[in-house]
């Protein structure tokens, strides 16, 4: 039995154990507003029930159902909001009719005073357990049934404070109390109903928590930009969708990001059930391209980690009409070692998308710091210089 569960069944028991407790001690008593708080404490044992039957329900699939039963807890929530509301209506006309009409005389006052102590004190339990468990399981139809009993917690609240007033000989105190309760009452059943209809209808995840997944997304170095997070709660659970752009062209490669993405996210953000990702291609109007020059600035160098500088060049896509060129000095070309992943580092912190070479780099450090980065390898043995590599660019555009 999952906790919401264990805590929506203990919260039925012990209503209904107080509810009834409640009307056999009024009947000796003789508490008009000790009846109809053991009536009203009765109704939210069933609603509690209602809670749990909606617990056992959400989570189960079916072919006309395929994305579960999770909505189950909204309605049920929503049902409890217009109970609370009615619960509010009878015990403002109970009350009323109480401050017209004269009220019996309380018989056996510290019995009454006695149980509905008890009974406040039970309460208040099962209203901290039943909010800590919703809150810790992000479950909407137990924290509705919390604040339910918040509201009956009040209201029993207000019978112990009517029933003492009354009787140090304050006429009708209790019923002026149950007025006030019946402003709180209203106040939860509004907003527990709103709740549940705003799910029903689809409202999106409060917005902290999709900022939250578009942060976790785009620290994946494999990320390039995050285009769009969406998400819907069901029940307890969270449906998010992600448009983004992977720094990888090859589909392989971005899938396996997508799927490191999907297992972070539902790892670190409670209750999601699924992340649907889109995997976009980034359409730009140019590319920046580098190609390794030696020392001479014209010839394309056959080492890349020891070029002496790098032409960076801007072609118009589709087009392939040149739009920029520069020259920058490679800041690592003497190291002893490591200067390959030096440099791929340095010139994807340029805006470098596509790095053209003489030189083949699969295995090399410099590949996979490249590939990490996603930066494109433009592999051209037959290009000596400068000028022969900015026609293989402008040929090439079409197909980058």
């Amino acid at each position: 039995m999952r906790r919401t569960e264990k805590a929506a069944a203990i919260s039925t028991a012990a209503y209904i154990l107080l509810g009834g407790g409640m009307i056999a001690v009024a009947l000796v008593t003789n508490s008009v507003s000790l009846i109809a708080e053991g009536v009203h404490t009765l109704t939210d044992s069933i609603t509690s029930a209602a809670v749990w039957i909606g617990l056992r329900l959400s989570e189960r699939h079916s072919e006309t159902f395929p994305f579960g039963l999770y909505k189950l807890e909204n309605l049920i929530a929503m049902v409890i909001g217009l109970l609370i509301l009615f619960g509010a209506y009878e015990l403002a006309s109970e009350s009323i009719r109480q401050l017209i009409e004269d009220q019996g005389n309380l018989e056996n006052a510290g019995i009454a005073l006695a149980f509905v102590a008890v009974s406040v004190v039970v309460m208040g339990f099962i209203t901290w357990y039943k909010s800590k468990v919703a809150r810790e399981e992000n479950s909407p139809g137990l924290s509705a049934d919390a604040r339910h009993s918040m509201a009956d917690l009040a209201a029993a609240t207000a019978v112990f404070i009517g029933i003492g007033l009354e009787t140090a000989g304050i006429p009708r105190a209790d019923s002026v109390a149950a007025l006030v309760v019946v402003v709180f009452l209203v106040w939860a059943g509004i907003n527990v109903t709103m709740n549940g209809v705003k799910v029903l209808l689809d409202a999106s995840i409060e917005r902290e928590v999709l900022f939250e997944v578009k942060e976790l997304a785009e620290a994946h170095p494999g990320v390039k930009k995050v285009l769009r997070v969406e998400g819907r709660n069901s029940g307890s659970y969270r449906f998010l969708n992600l448009s983004l752009v992977p720094r990888s062209r090859d589909l392989e490669k971005a899938n396996h990001v997508a799927e490191e993405i999907r297992d972070i996210i539902s790892r670190e953000i409670a209750n999601v059930d699924r992340v649907n990702l889109e995997l976009q291609v980034e359409r730009k109007g140019s590319i920046l391209c580098a190609v390794p020059l030696a020392e001479d600035g014209f010839t394309v160098s056959s080492h890349f980690g020891e070029a002496h500088a790098f032409a960076l060049i801007e072609i118009k896509l589709p087009e392939g009409d040149l739009l920029a060129e520069k020259m920058l000095m490679n800041p690592f070309g003497r190291l002893s070692k490591g200067k390959g992943v030096k440099v791929a580092e340095f010139l994807a912190q340029q805006g470098v998308e596509l790095i053209m070479t003489r030189q083949q780099l699969e295995g090399k450090g410099a590949h996979y710091a490249l590939e990490a980065q996603g930066v494109i390898e433009f592999t051209r043995p037959g290009v000596a210089t400068l000028d022969d590599a900015q026609e293989e660019l402008i040929s090439s555009a079409p197909g980058l």
